[in-house]
């Protein structure tokens, strides 16, 4: 506990003097004092700092904004072969028993997708990372979310394919329209709770061609910022950083604006789990609307149908873990 707190205190002291006040002054508020807040000042407050946050990082890295500018787009489209990918720092077998039903799920509605799990050990394998963020992950300046941000990025420029957050409950194969795209998300257009997305797009969900020029932009934008910074500017980085593209460049808006709605009721799942105490799990899947087939859920949650030696079993890793590695998930 005394750990995460320096951890906030000094992220919240780099974002006052290396980035600016507001944004430090932002964050604080909608973290601690706003925290359980959905009100309207909560999302102005919200709005205000990441606008100004993304100011700052539209100035300062100009350069990489204007090599992206003008890039020439193909005719490719999601292919039904690409591969999905997973990843959860520790390992799977040391994930929360709701990350492996989940992991299930999607599994069991990948289709003819290959099914990547990636960890620690391996996912050097799949994308290319420099050094410098490496060594940063390992001093604790990118936190494991952060870094994930990240990876999701280069995986999907360099290899094409989908990512999918192991807190995602599948419960169908994915929507044809997906392949008719060459980049795609959840597009749910809940504009009033998500101030930066505003229902564009949802990261914890994405797909794209191999060499797609947003996923290139946003991984560009990555290394840059950590080749120069000690700190993150806010946390939602990666919804920053994406929302950069969709406001410089005609190319990426044109690329989100064709995505259809879809996966409208995304959290209905995790809400109504929520309220019944984590009970019926099945029956409630039945009662999401027809037109979602990706539920977010949180690796914190409880569902009857886990057992008590599975939960305990992994409570008992979690505080293995957190001696190891502190608390930077």
């Amino acid at each position: 506990m005394i750990k995460r707190i320096k951890n906030i205190c000094r992220r919240w002291w780099g974002q006052f003097w290396y980035f600016s006040p507001m944004i430090a002054i932002g964050d604080f508020l909608c973290t601690t004092i706003l925290r359980n807040s959905n009100g309207k000042l909560k999302y102005k407050i919200i709005q205000s700092y990441y606008e100004r946050a993304k100011e700052i990082i539209a100035k300062k890295y100009k350069n990489i904004i204007l090599k992206w500018e003008n890039v020439s787009l193909n005719n490719q489209k999601i292919n039904l072969n690409d591969n999905i990918f997973i990843f959860w720092w520790q390992g799977i077998d040391d994930a929360p028993p709701i990350i492996k039903k989940c992991i299930c799920s999607i599994k069991k509605n990948a289709g003819k997708h290959k099914v990547i799990l990636l960890d620690k050990s391996n996912y050097y394998q799949y994308a290319n990372i420099p050094k410098y963020i490496i060594d940063k992950v390992n001093n604790g300046n990118i936190n494991f979310t952060l870094f994930s941000y990240i990876l999701r990025c280069c995986l999907l420029y360099e290899n094409g394919g989908i990512w999918i957050d192991p807190t995602c409950y599948m419960t169908k194969q994915f929507d044809e329209e997906m392949y008719k795209n060459s980049f795609y998300t959840i597009k749910h257009g809940d504009d009033w709770e998500f101030p930066i997305c505003k229902g564009y797009w949802a990261t914890f969900f994405l797909a794209s061609t191999k060499k797609n020029p947003l996923m290139g932009f946003m991984r560009n934008l990555f290394f840059e910022f950590w080749k120069n910074e000690k700190y993150f500017i806010v946390y939602l980085s990666i919804d920053l950083f994406l929302s950069i593209a969709y406001d410089e460049f005609d190319w990426a808006r044109n690329m989100i604006q064709n995505i259809p709605y879809n996966n409208k009721h995304r959290d209905d799942l995790r809400n109504m789990l929520l309220k019944n105490g984590g009970k019926n799990f099945e029956e409630l899947c039945h009662q999401v609307n027809a037109d979602t087939y990706i539920n977010k859920l949180t690796y914190k949650m409880f569902i009857e149908d886990v057992t008590y030696e599975e939960n305990a079993l992994y409570k008992k890793k979690k505080k293995r873990f957190k001696r190891i590695y502190g608390s930077r998930s």
